[in-house]
């Protein structure tokens, strides 16, 4: 099909017509090309539907559920995962796309699949190893970024971030500026269509030495801008973005108090006091941000005192607002809505993941109790579903 295109005219929303109807917006898949938004932010129209949970069984069986872990018949039959060595590493709004990752002590080849689940087959180019807990996925599907493992040390520069633009059709390396290779991945973040991306990493600089650095992007991983300015060495930064990429926030583990926050689609940053985060500087954390920015959720892991989280409403402006105390294992994983309204968080690596959610934007929560067995080891997704 040929691009559809409007030369010389600018119309106003609603005027232009095919055939009888009237026609308001124009997609490009899903994500919004007219009329050009008005501000900075990610032009991706989110889904604002029904929360569902979805998730693995040890046997790479997918599973639908609601917040209660009922099973749910999908739209469209699941298939299985390609063996019991993989996970989901990432699944978009309406069930549209899927990732398929190896487990952290089994790297396998990434897989994608592009009708719901039904199938998974390897990208067209840039078939790379993969690990569940190093992907990320836009909410949207479009963006997929994963971190290919380090074998080599000094590592090469095979070590790096993958990423897709095109719902995992295909994949090119990441170019970090002044890194040779990733390390390890401590850290990241995606916005709802994948325009604004943030990332944490362990990295072998051209210099020759290891250090840690963050990073972002405001264009869809085409060009990275180096978070240097913030301060390097053992930071780990964890960052946080809200769906539209209006709000975006670099959280210095080692030294809460000289945090960066954006709040105009990280244009300026500005530094954050958040006194009062108990984290473990080595520990991999999740975090997640509501579409607006409003709502978010942070994993802690407390010295000696087990894991946590923190949430709240004030789009991140202070830090913590909210905690609640989990278990010895922590909740690294973290899920939020489009609306903010249902928040989740879980541990992983047991055969019944713990885990608790909240269903009126963080008023109350529900009993922590051990999720099904069908739920398995890996982590649980928490989607929009229209």
């Amino acid at each position: 099909m040929a691009d559809f295109k409007i030369q010389g005219i600018t119309p106003a929303e609603g005027k232009l017509k095919l055939g009888s109807s009237d026609v308001s917006k124009i997609y490009n898949g899903s994500t919004l090309v007219w009329p050009i938004a008005n501000d900075s932010g990610d032009p991706y129209e989110p889904v604002f539907g029904a929360a569902r949970f979805v998730a693995t069984d040890n046997g790479g069986v997918i599973n639908l559920y609601d917040t209660s872990f009922n099973t749910i018949t999908p739209p469209s039959p699941f298939g299985s995962l390609p063996n019991s060595n993989y996970h989901l590493g990432g699944v978009s709004d309406n069930l549209s796309y899927m990732v398929a990752c190896g487990h952290s002590s089994s790297t396998e080849e990434i897989k994608i699949s592009l009708d719901g689940g039904q199938t998974f087959s390897n990208p067209s180019s840039g078939t790379f190893q993969s690990d569940f807990k190093k992907t990320m996925v836009s909410k949207s599907g479009k963006v997929i970024l994963s971190a290919v493992p380090t074998t080599t040390y000094p590592p090469t520069s095979d070590a790096n971030w993958m990423i897709s633009t095109d719902y995992g059709v295909n994949f090119i390396k990441v170019t970090l500026p002044s890194v040779i290779a990733v390390v390890s991945a401590l850290g990241g973040a995606i916005s709802s269509g994948g325009k604004f991306i943030a990332i944490s990493n362990r990295v072998y600089t051209n210099t020759g030495t290891y250090i840690d650095k963050a990073f972002y992007s405001k264009d869809y991983g085409a060009t990275w801008n180096d978070a240097s300015s913030f301060g390097q060495g053992d930071r780990r930064w964890k960052p946080l973005i809200s769906g539209s990429g209006e709000y975006l926030i670099f959280i210095n583990i080692s030294d809460p108090s000289n945090s960066f926050y954006s709040s105009d689609y990280a244009e300026n940053f500005i530094q954050k006091n958040y006194t009062g985060l108990e984290i473990q500087p080595a520990t991999i954390l999740g975090t997640a941000m509501n579409e607006s920015g409003q709502y978010y959720i942070f994993s802690e892991t407390l010295y000696g005192n087990g894991g946590g989280v923190v949430y709240g409403n004030n789009y991140g402006s202070t830090l913590p607002q909210n905690r609640i105390s989990t278990d010895s294992t922590g909740a690294r994983n973290v899920r939020i809505s489009n609306s903010g309204g249902t928040i989740l968080w879980s541990d992983e690596g047991s055969s019944a993941p713990d885990y608790s959610f909240s269903d009126n934007f963080g008023s109350t929560w529900s009993t922590v109790q051990s999720a099904p067995s069908s739920v398995g080891q890996g982590p649980v997704f928490l989607v929009d579903v229209s």
